[in-house]
């Protein structure tokens, strides 16, 4: 398949994005928020208004196509379990996924971190990668834009070089699928709410078998 001048345009735009997010200074917690909010939510918008002239008005949390969307999101989940009781069995996963350190112990912190940190990183890898990046391809290529917004998923991962390889695996784990249950149903209501799902329980197994 060769790039026509939208991909071409579309693939700069985004490598451009992952390097600035690289090598932008911050300085604390609310700097690096406001960054991410910037790279990943403002360019992405601005970007397709502007550069690709994109109309689509549709609503990010629609109900569109619900059967389809609870169907890929529950075998998506199921799979997920799957993998992580393998993990679990065979890696020890939860030994490594110390998430208590993050939060702490109590429960009412265990729902802020939810609500507050998990939720805000579910939306822009939601936004980003699912509404924006495999929006931009899927016309082009269909079901091979799952692929390409995952590639970007794990290109990105690769070039922050975080340390923190276990709290991230949910995440890794669950771009694909989150990509198929977006393309599917054509919304990121199902996608949004199955990644938050996956994650919040895997943090509460974490806490009760860490504390």
């Amino acid at each position: 398949m060769s790039l026509n001048k939208k991909d071409s345009i579309t693939i700069i735009f985004i490598i451009s994005s992952f390097l600035l997010y690289k090598i932008f200074p911050t300085s604390g917690s609310f700097q690096d928020i406001l960054l991410i909010v910037i790279i990943f939510i403002v360019f992405p918008i601005l970007f397709e208004k502007c550069i690709l002239k994109n109309k689509n008005k549709e609503a990010i949390f629609c109900i569109s196509d619900w059967k389809k969307g609870l169907i890929f999101s529950g075998l998506s989940l199921l799979f997920s379990v799957l993998v992580f009781v393998f993990l679990v069995v065979f890696f020890g996963f939860f030994d490594k996924y110390t998430i208590l350190k993050v939060v702490g112990g109590g429960f009412a912190e265990f729902i802020v971190y939810e609500l507050m940190v998990v939720v805000f990183f579910v939306g822009i890898c939601e936004f980003y990668f699912r509404k924006f990046i495999l929006n931009a391809f899927r016309k082009r290529i269909g079901s091979r834009s799952i692929f390409v917004q995952t590639l970007f998923f794990y290109t990105l991962f690769l070039m922050i070089n975080n340390r923190a390889f276990y709290l991230f695996l949910p995440y890794l784990i669950f771009a694909p699928l989150a990509g198929l249950i977006y393309y599917k149903s054509n919304s990121l209501l199902y996608s949004f709410m199955s990644q938050f799902l996956l994650i919040f329980f895997l943090d509460l197994i974490s806490i009760k078998i860490n504390s």
